[in-house]
């Protein structure tokens, strides 16, 4: 079948671009003539620039006292801007060639309709919530005129309430797919309950490959081996505090790579301008990693890698941990931190198997 994917193919996140990369690249795997249609919401488009916006709240402007604080943000943001720009090319170049695979025009959501394909798929990510979209993007729920099938796959979003301004939305779009599955558990039982039809949970697209269906995405740069490398998808102490403590403990260089260089972690091995290969490539060869990121977890047990995922509440989280049987691996302080442990990954490829086969029969479902 001809598929086409709506998804937030364009932001400049880790794991945003690597489950797009990872939907089509299993359904081509299962015979589809699958694509990333190139739909860019304005809010998300808007989002990503090459230059560091300096945002200042009025109330910043008004009381001069708090100027040090706009001074402060414009000290990091210039300190942080070389580095950002690096980032910012290696993911346009990933997104322009890897995903959309150099066919960069753009679609307008009039011009939906007139797509010719047997089958669109909403997902993965948070394509549901309203607040990162700018207001409920219809598009991400195929609320267009269309005689293609209409399927979400592991759409999501940040809760699993849906606000009561948004229910009657959701209940229209939601009972008009032909097959609806979601990411979390949560966000099933409240969709079944709202819709009163079955909502099946599925595997984020991540994990409906292996780590050799990343091999080609590695960065062949990247030779570095034998060290910790802490992800920070937001800066966190506690990461950082159990990051120091696993490389002391083992002897090994600490790579920390942050969303931002940051000014006030002057001196630390920092990085800030890796690109999606660099991320895949420095988890592979990491002998530990540490993250509060949803993704750097995925790609760390993909990768069979010692690791922990710090956090305090995360429903995404939880559901991978708890069914790979990976509870152990959730900390929230240093004191959690016990090196002797190893995982059992044979055990835990051997669920994700049955976890993953679950999704792909959805999908071989959907699509027959």
């Amino acid at each position: 079948m001809k598929v086409g994917i709506l998804t937030f193919h364009n932001a400049h996140n880790y794991g945003a671009v690597l489950q797009a990369y990872a939907l089509r690249t299993k359904l081509r795997k299962m015979g589809h003539d699958a694509h990333i249609i190139n739909y860019c919401n304005k809010k998300i488009q808007n989002r990503y620039s090459d230059k560091i916006k300096l945002e200042v709240s009025k109330r910043d402007v008004v009381f001069p006292t708090h100027w040090i604080k706009i001074i402060g943000k414009k000290l990091q943001n210039d300190y942080a801007q070389d580095t950002w720009k690096k980032q910012c090319d290696s993911f346009n170049k990933f997104i322009n060639e890897i995903l959309l695979e150099n066919h960069t025009n753009k679609i307008k959501s009039d011009d939906l309709g007139k797509i010719e394909m047997d089958a669109f798929i909403c997902g993965s990510d948070q394509v549901w919530a309203s607040w990162i979209t700018g207001g409920l993007d219809p598009i991400y729920f195929l609320d267009f005129n269309t005689n293609a099938k209409k399927i979400s796959y592991a759409a999501s979003m940040p809760s699993n309430k849906i606000p009561l301004n948004e229910q009657s939305y959701f209940k229209k779009c939601i009972n008009l797919l032909d097959f609806v599955s979601v990411r979390e558990e949560q966000v099933s039982t409240t969709l079944n309950n709202l819709c009163n039809r079955s909502i099946k949970t599925v595997v984020d697209p991540t994990l409906l490959l292996d780590a050799n269906d990343y091999s080609n995405l590695l960065s062949a740069s990247c030779e570095k081996e034998g060290y910790v490398f802490a992800y920070f998808v937001h800066e966190d102490n506690i990461l950082m505090e159990c990051a120091q403590k696993i490389a002391s403990q083992l002897g090994k260089e600490l790579i920390e790579l942050h969303y931002y260089l940051q000014k006030n972690l002057k001196g630390h091995n920092q990085r800030a301008d890796f690109g999606p290969s660099e991320f895949l490539t420095y988890i592979k060869n990491a002998d530990f990693v540490l993250t509060n990121s949803f993704h750097g977890t995925v790609f760390s047990v993909l990768y069979g890698k010692n690791f922990y995922s710090i956090y305090n509440n995360d429903s995404r989280k939880d559901n991978l941990l708890n069914n790979l049987k990976l509870k152990s691996r959730h900390i929230y302080s240093i004191d959690s931190i016990e090196l002797n442990q190893e995982i059992d990954y044979g055990s835990v490829y051997e669920l994700l198997r049955w976890y993953r086969k679950n999704s792909i029969d959805f999908l071989d479902k959907a699509l027959s």
